[in-house]
């Protein structure tokens, strides 16, 4: 667990231990056990800094809403902040009728309030859910706050984070609808099944066969992504006229080796060191900010650009890249809506690689390779004879079409109408 920790937790673990190290400790006590006692100071610290941030928070919250009077019929439910830049599109088409849902994580106040619409977060009734007491405590929470708020429905996204169970748990309790708005791609975790949403919103048929089968009570429709709007997509620049190569990195966890991160970024270096010509972009994880010294030993090449989520989005990524990179990146998905040529390079731990779902090298549509020096050697050819890019175009329009539901109608019109027509059912 800590070496997948938070970096900032685990450099001050660091610190700690080293200016706390006690000579005559026995040598019998446990390592984790000497980091732990070394963390608590830094906890107890951390606690009191996060007890002022809440309240001045709650003062930023009521001043906020006080300006923004609104109904709260359909509340936009996220557990991050990606996810709310997500649901932007859908509050503003709603308007006064939505309002962000927090549930009671008080720590998402400063991104919601910073995206200037109606904000609702309840007060938690305990600690972080840790233990099932805590658990069972954050679905009371969601459904006093459902029972007080009376919404016609609520909207989430992406149907695998525990809280997103616990609120549908709790919006069929109160008798709420829920609807589920597909935000990423997944495989089908143990969370879903099965589905209890009332609708689960996807972005396109192809997404139907894998999901269909564990919601039986669960309405799906096809809408697509709200972010990829047809206007914007037709605006973009040719293809051919694109250069960039963007890499979409993943932050480490169990399903890879360990390493897995460096070699990746190692990889990147060995692309822009043999394309000086090309610019190379960098997206860190939303949820795994780029280390320093990764960072360090990409700003040594010219051509390389980091942009962080917060500062550039995806799409203004996607909109200048004739190649997106990753390992199993939803954003591969989506770089398929700009014409750019996924290349997925499969260095996790599973049997079955996640995005041989999409089979990108069957479909023509974008090369797998298994290892990393095939992803450097087939990447170096690709680049190497940027004429072969045009040859993956027929793939990828075949792809949109299953998975992405383009060409097609506007999908937050789509989405907003099959809120209403659950609002109208009532569940």
């Amino acid at each position: 667990a800590l070496r997948f920790a938070a970096g900032e937790e685990l450099e001050v673990a660091r610190r700690l231990l080293a200016r706390t190290a006690a000579p005559a400790a026995p040598a019998a006590v446990p390592g984790w056990r000497r980091l732990l006692a070394a963390l608590r100071p830094y906890h107890a610290r951390r606690r009191l800094r996060l007890g002022r941030q809440r309240r001045r928070w709650r003062r930023a919250l009521e001043e906020h809403n006080r300006r923004r009077p609104g109904r709260d019929r359909v509340l936009l439910h996220a557990v991050s902040s990606s996810m709310l830049r997500f649901l932007e599109p859908l509050a503003e088409a709603l308007g006064e009728e939505a309002s962000y849902y927090l549930g009671v994580d008080e720590e998402l106040l400063p991104a919601a309030l910073g995206h200037g619409r109606r904000v609702l977060c309840g007060r938690p009734s305990g600690p972080r859910p840790r233990t099932v007491d805590d658990v069972l405590r954050r679905f009371d929470d969601h459904l006093r706050s459902l029972r007080a708020l009376r919404p016609a429905a609520v909207v989430s996204a992406e149907g695998t984070h525990f809280e997103i169970e616990l609120l549908s748990r709790a919006c069929r309790a109160a008798d709420v609808p829920m609807l589920c708005l597909q935000h990423g791609f997944h495989l089908v975790y143990e969370v879903l099944l099965p589905m209890d949403f009332d609708a689960m919103l996807l972005w396109g048929e192809g997404f139907r066969p894998m999901y269909a089968p564990f919601g039986p009570r669960t309405r799906f429709a096809v809408t697509g992504n709200p972010t990829l709007q047809p206007e914007r997509l037709r605006a973009l620049p040719p293809p051919a006229e694109r250069r960039a190569v963007a890499f979409f990195l993943q932050y480490p966890n169990s399903s890879f080796p360990d390493g897995t991160y460096e070699a990746f970024v190692g990889l990147i270096r060995d692309v822009a060191a043999g394309a000086p010509e090309r610019p190379v972009i960098v997206r860190p994880h939303p949820s795994f900010a780029l280390p320093a010294a990764q960072g360090r030993r990409l700003a040594e090449l010219a051509n390389v650009a980091v942009m962080p989520p917060a500062e550039a989005p995806l799409a203004a990524v996607l909109a200048q890249s004739a190649v997106a990179v990753s390992i199993s990146s939803t954003a591969l998905l989506e770089a398929i809506a700009y014409d750019a040529v996924p290349v997925a390079i499969d260095l996790t731990k599973f049997e079955r690689f996640e995005l041989a779902y999409f089979a990108l090298e069957e479909s023509g549509a974008g090369i797998e390779a298994r290892t990393l020096d095939e992803g450097r050697e087939r990447l170096g050819r690709l680049l190497a004879e940027p004429s072969r890019l045009a040859s993956f175009r027929p793939g990828l329009a075949r792809l949109r079409r299953r998975f992405l539901n383009l060409p097609g109608p506007d999908p937050v019109a789509r989405v907003v109408a099959e809120i209403r027509r659950q609002m109208e059912d009532g569940g």
